[in-house]
């Protein structure tokens, strides 16, 4: 079973591995909602507004695209996919930031649709990693249905790597050298790659898991 998120149902831990270049963040999303901005996995800068990096479901937006987004004191540059996701079904969402002038957002492993961007971003004194939410001064814009699959790696994944992980290949099976945090959200709230807890805000429950090949 998958971890529920869902407004103010969340998880969050106040350290993180990753806090620059080069990274790749990924985790599988259901929603059920086509319409609401929806926080998928991020890392913040804990009681602030600023600097902070993530992927989001943007429901309310045309196209229904993802967007995997950077922040660097207030600056937001968005690296949008040009395809859409689906509600009411689960969605692999990843980013990969291979500089900080060098990002590309991939929906369901959907290269040709890939959203790129060139513009320069440096978040600084990341310290918050959040699930299912951002949370950088307060939780905003749960996702609504579940999240499992969370990982961020120190290195840029290639885009066949990607495309493994949208098929449902564990994240721990992928350049697991480089792998730096690991949420598979089967009902225990831990991240296995560094064996620490998890918090769970709001009690939530569980869902149906996305087949992932181990």
């Amino acid at each position: 079973m998958a971890l529920e998120t869902a407004s103010g149902k969340y998880y969050y831990r106040n350290a993180t591995p990753i806090t620059a270049a080069p990274y790749t963040i990924a985790a599988w999303a259901y929603t059920t909602s086509a319409t609401a901005n929806q926080n998928v996995f991020t890392i913040c800068r804990a009681g602030r507004n600023t600097d902070f990096i993530g992927l989001s479901l943007n429901g309310n937006a045309a196209g229904d695209p993802m967007d995997f987004y950077s922040d660097q004191t207030g600056t937001v540059r968005s690296c949008i996919t040009a395809n859409s996701y689906t509600a009411n079904a689960w969605n692999h969402c990843c980013g990969v930031a291979a500089s900080s002038t060098d990002r590309k957002s991939y929906l369901n492993g959907d290269t040709a649709n890939k959203g790129t961007s060139t513009l320069s971003s440096v978040p600084s004194l990341l310290d918050r990693v959040a699930i299912g939410t951002w949370f950088g001064s307060v939780a905003d814009s749960q996702l609504l249905g579940g999240i499992c699959e969370c990982a961020l790696w120190n290195a840029a994944l290639t885009e066949p790597e990607v495309v493994a992980l949208s098929k449902g290949v564990a994240a721990n099976r992928i350049r697991p050298q480089s792998l730096r945090f690991y949420f598979p959200g089967v009902r225990n709230v831990v991240d296995l790659r560094n064996a620490s807890a998890i918090i769970s805000v709001g009690s939530p429950g569980v869902i149906a898991h996305p087949r992932i090949y181990q």
